[in-house]
């Protein structure tokens, strides 16, 4: 059986309910000659008259009334389900999600995201925090933040900031151990991640500085660079960092730099990662432009 026209369903459901072709007309947008043409489509699908006009209005037989009852009811669930719909649909347009590497969150994002909240109050930002770069691809993410020389295929790629590391450490253990040349870390405890790619950091940058054969007093492991860069902070020793990490630390002091010297991450710089797409949503862009410009002020950007 094919399914009935649609229109004539709902003009039939509309004069029974208001009896009166008028106002059923006025309701759906329409003339009263279209709603008496979409009745009788309706008609010669059934085969049947179904609304009789009488001196004292309309007249339908009981079938024609339940079914027009029933048409009611199920217009409503659709009427409901549309709504619902559009309000999921206007929510998800402004429902942001990001992908992005724990530490980076913890130590860069988070701090500055009620900036972004007051800028953008219609937007619902959702953080993925993971450990591993691998979960940074997910399809269920509309951007990611990640590291590399900003080539991934199938994505566009917008420089964030720069990403270089060096030593760091507060400045009551500097007062303690007293640094004046970097042989001096062979009086020192040396904080490192015990995780890869980060447990290789020191090794990276005392070779880069031409200082491979130092070692120092004792060592000192922590599962992940948030905890690394706490217990430097608490002055248990000396930790290797990641210039978006320790930022707001070094501006406020609680951390200083004990050598200028530093070098290039070997996972690369940091990225806007998205899908490409000639016509990004409006959510993206305002979220791209808002970190370009934190990143900016942070003194990051290239």
């Amino acid at each position: 059986m094919s399914f009935p026209p649609l229109n004539g369903l709902l003009a039939l459901e509309a004069v029974a309910r208001l009896e009166s072709v008028s106002r059923a007309a006025d309701e759906l947008g329409v003339t009263q000659p279209a709603i008496s043409q979409r009745l009788r489509m309706l008609e010669r699908y059934f085969g049947r008259k179904l609304i009789e006009r009488t001196p004292n209005g309309f007249h339908m037989e009981d079938d024609v009334a339940v079914f027009a009852a029933r048409l009611r009811s199920a217009i409503e669930t659709i009427r409901t389900a549309s709504e619902n719909f559009e309000d999921f649909s206007r929510a998800r347009e402004n429902q942001l999600t990001v992908a992005i590497l724990s530490t980076f969150a913890q130590r860069w994002l988070i701090p500055r995201l009620s900036r972004f909240q007051r800028a953008h109050p219609e937007i619902d930002l959702r953080l993925m925090t993971t450990s591993d770069p691998k979960d940074l691809a997910r399809r269920d993410a509309d951007v990611s933040i990640r590291c590399g020389s900003g080539q991934w295929q199938g994505c566009e790629s917008r420089f964030l900031m720069s990403n270089r590391i060096f030593p760091v450490a507060s400045p009551r253990y500097l007062e303690e151990i007293k640094l004046s040349s970097i042989e001096d870390l062979r009086n020192a405890v040396c904080i490192r991640v015990d995780a890869v790619p980060r447990q290789q950091d020191w090794m990276r940058w005392l070779d880069s500085v031409g200082a491979a054969g130092i070692a120092p007093r004792a060592w000192q492991s922590y599962a992940n660079s948030t905890h690394a860069l706490e217990a430097a902070t608490a002055g248990l020793g000396i930790a290797m960092a990641h210039s978006p990490f320790v930022s707001d630390s070094l501006a406020s002091g609680r951390l200083v730099r004990p050598f200028p010297l530093e070098c290039d991450d070997v996972d690369g710089d940091y990225y806007l990662v998205h899908e490409k797409s000639p016509d990004l949503p409006r959510r993206i862009r305002r979220f791209r432009t808002w970190l370009n410009e934190e990143a900016e002020q942070d003194g990051h950007a290239l």
